[in-house]
């Protein structure tokens, strides 16, 4: 496509037409001048059929009821949940479904084949595994890409786990944003390598849904930059992901949607993205404000196009803002309409996509399940006898619901393979608890659910004392089973953390993290619980052991509509480092069936920019297995506040028994950078900095430390700009200050007087002197700045 020739062909109508959404999930066609419609379709975890569906019968015109093409009608519901069980539909359901599934096929070539469920962000986090993150990415563009999905939603959500209420949590990543970072661009490559526009989303900082359309976020630009921003940052630069879509909240008083530095000079000027920026469904609130900000597509449709030709005529919008927002969507068109190459399905195809996406699920849950604990129960023998109980023994919770809901007949069981038999006669108990999130409510406790905190009680697995009230009140009526004493290995099949802190571990033995493990993670759970896979995943986020415990405690959901992020940029495993409390279970966490030995860091070097060192492991356990090297940063004298540690490097390395490699790591210094608000600029400030080589963030598992010191000219450096506070609190540059105004023969009392009362005034500010000139020219001043600068910071 030319798209500077169709964009002057095009009308002010057309142009409004193509700004704003024509269906629920699909783009404006401008037939005369071969202007392709294009598909949109959530997302990160599959194709979501309700949204499928809901725009089939919106295209189609056909009368259903449907609410804008999300379900409205019983019959579009039940033809969605039962679309692959159509014996339990209806007649006049049934002819619904014939009419839907005539359209599938034929988009489909003619071919059945039913999308896959593929494990959310929060499991592909776990994995701690760039390439396992990349097969899901490609895998979900096949699929996209055969369905005729043009734009694939959500691929991916980058949003921090700020607070683990948050009923999206799942569908994101981590609490930590370099993980975030070196992980989600993955999913982009992958998914556009097969010609569909990946989106990252929601832009920024939306981390709850309580009151998610329209919130305040009061958010420091410190937290920002460090903790909030880096993933879609990423997704850009490494990523060069095609669309993002911004979010429904407002950050320190501004729509998302609205705001021009968000979307224009932060996402385009500063970080280089060239693609389209699409709202989440509903977030333009003032449809002309947001095309002018930078929001090219108003979803969802259908959308009057007349409100923004009226802007540009009255002058509210500009021709050039209109212009670029619809030349950026040409340019997406053309992108996708050269690159999007229908996938065949014949016979021998649709086995090997079938295979291909079978296998990129199964490994995301092996490498992403969580070992949290094991007292020696697992993995299973043999002949082991097993009892399946809770409320996921019959079938799991592959993914949450909303956006990231799949329909399909795609799914394995974890019982395949086991030596199951009755309660009564089993030598272990395995309790399968599920939890679900959903988009648009947040969860109101970080408790289990209630029916399996009472099957725990009743098998012996629950401390009373430690339970708080509401739930004791609801366990005075539960009958005890005769046997409490029969061990347990409990399988979390959850949203994210939970609270654990009345379990009796002399009753549980082990504690399997499988979140929301997709379409294969019945066979992943089963496999690693009888030993065919080595657990290998590590938490992307931090089990507290309450709710009470977290930084967000007091902060989340917020007063109405107004939520202020108090916590800052401690966030995660920042906050409980920093206030020395004691998680459940602490980020990077996980164990092994087998066991590793790790060495101190080797050949530490510093060079201009990088700092590059290796580490040695091996595999001293009897199986093979993998183990995540964590490389932390801490900057123990530091002028701005920081975290303990940050998370600035991993691998993920797979060991025979036996085997020892030696792992390399090379850290930018851009990673040991910090973002000073007041300077509105990111600082690499001089002195010492502790590297930690670790298994996890917590102490006990940190194997090697190493100081180091570097040498730049930051806006900190001992001169004239340090504050007096910083230079009298130390004896060396106290002594050094003093020598000057002795030199100088100046009044020692000004320096005394400052400290007191302004110790924040720099050393020049209260110099008696009365011009730089007079500074740049004087010989004693300039030995002093000299002297300061040789001083090591401390």
């Amino acid at each position: 496509m030319d798209v500077d020739k169709v964009l002057g062909q095009m009308t002010l109508e057309e142009k409004a037409r193509l700004v704003n959404g024509a269906t629920f999930f699909g783009m404006a066609e401008i037939e005369r001048l071969g202007v392709a419609r294009m598909q949109l379709l959530d997302g990160g975890t599959g194709m979501n059929f309700e949204q499928l569906f809901g725009d089939m019968a919106d295209v189609g015109k056909l009368a259903v009821d449907s609410t804008n093409g999300m379900v409205g009608s019983t019959a579009l519901t039940h033809v969605i949940e039962y679309y692959f069980e159509p014996e339990k539909l209806t007649q006049d359901e049934k002819e619904l479904y014939e009419w839907i599934k005539e359209r599938l096929e034929k988009n489909l070539n003619g071919a059945d084949y039913a999308p896959g469920c593929f494990p959310p962000g929060i499991l592909l986090g776990a994995t701690w595994n760039p390439e396992v993150v990349l097969a899901v990415g490609e895998a979900l563009g096949k699929e996209a890409n055969l369905y005729g999905v043009h734009i694939l939603l959500g691929t991916p959500n980058v949003n921090i786990h700020r607070d683990p209420l948050n009923g999206r949590l799942f569908e994101g990543y981590s609490e930590d944003p370099y993980l975030v970072a070196a992980l989600a661009p993955e999913l982009v490559k992958g998914v556009q390598k097969y010609g569909v526009a990946a989106n990252v989303k929601h832009y920024a900082a939306n981390n709850q849904e309580t009151n998610r359309v329209g919130i305040n976020e009061i958010i420091s630009a410190r937290a920002l930059e460090e903790i909030y921003f880096p993933g879609f940052k990423a997704c850009v630069q490494e990523g060069k992901v095609k669309t993002v879509m911004s979010a429904y909240n407002c950050i320190n008083g501004v729509p998302c949607t609205e705001s021009k530095w968000l979307l224009t000079e932060k996402l385009r000027e500063e970080w280089g993205f060239d693609g389209v920026v699409l709202s989440d469904w509903g977030a333009v609130y003032h449809p002309a404000e947001a095309l002018a900000a930078g929001n090219d597509l108003a979803m969802p449709g259908p959308l009057p196009w007349e409100p923004i030709a009226e802007a540009v005529r009255n002058g509210k919008l500009s021709d050039n803002e209109l212009n670029l927002a619809v030349r950026r969507l040409l340019s997406l068109i053309d992108w996708v309409t050269e690159n999007f190459r229908k996938l065949s399905l014949a016979d021998k195809q649709r086995e090997e996509l079938k295979n291909c996406t079978d296998h990129a699920a199964y490994m995301a849950a092996a490498e992403g399940i969580v070992l949290a604990e094991n007292e020696g129960i697992l993995p299973f023998s043999v002949d082991e006898k097993v009892s399946v109980i809770g409320s996921g023994s019959v079938k799991l919770l592959e993914c949450g619901t909303g956006s990231a809901g799949i329909t399909t007949n795609r799914t394995s069981s974890l019982r395949e393979g086991l030596n199951v038999v009755k309660d009564t006669d089993s030598d272990v108990r395995l309790c399968v608890c599920s939890l679900g999130g959903m988009e648009g409510n947040d969860r109101p406790n970080m408790h289990p659910d209630m029916e399996d905190i009472k099957l725990l009680y009743s098998c012996g697995a629950i401390n009373l004392e430690k339970v708080p009230e509401i739930i004791r009140e609801q366990l005075k009526d539960v009958v005890q089973n005769q046997d409490t004493k029969k061990p347990i290995v409990l399988v979390l099949n959850v949203c994210g953390p939970v609270d654990l802190s009345y379990l009796k571990r002399d009753v549980v033995k082990a504690v399997l993290v499988a979140f929301l493990p997709g379409m294969e993670g019945g066979r992943a759970i089963r496999d690693i619980l009888v030993g065919k896979i080595n657990p290998s995943g590590k938490l992307p986020i931090t089990f507290p052991e309450t709710y009470e415990d977290t930084p967000t405690y007091l902060n989340f959901p917020g007063d109405g509509y107004e939520v202020c992020y108090g916590e800052g940029i401690y966030v995660g495993y920042r906050y409980y480092d920093k206030k020395k409390v004691s998680p459940c279970y602490p980020f990077g966490h996980g164990l092994s069936y087998t066991t590793f030995v790790c060495s101190d860091m080797q050949n530490v070097q510093m060079a201009e920019d990088r700092i590059t060192f290796a580490v040695e492991v091996e595999n001293t356990g009897g199986k093979a297995g993998a183990e995540v090297i964590q490389i932390y940063a801490g900057d123990p004298y530091s002028t701005l506040h920081k975290p303990i540690k940050e998370l600035v490097a991993f691998k993920k390395v797979f060991l025979q028994p036996g085997e020892k490699k030696q792992i390399c790591f090379e850290v930018s210094t851009d990673k040991l950078k910090s973002y000073d608000a007041d300077l509105k600029q990111w600082t690499l400030e001089e002195g010492y900095y502790d590297l930690f080589a670790a298994t996890s963030s917590a102490e006990k598992d940190i194997f090697a430390k190493e100081r180091i010191y570097v040498d730049v000219v930051s806006p900190y450096s001992y001169g004239l700009k340090s504050t007096v506070k910083t230079m009298y609190e130390r004896e060396e540059l106290k002594a050094a200050v003093k020598s000057l105004w002795d030199c100088k023969k100046w009044d020692w009392g000004i320096v005394e007087s400052n400290y007191q009362y302004t110790p924040n005034k720099t050393i020049e500010e209260i110099m008696p002197v009365e011009s730089e000139v007079q500074i740049k020219d004087d010989k004693f001043i300039q030995d002093f700045v000299l002297s300061v600068k040789k001083v090591k910071k401390m």
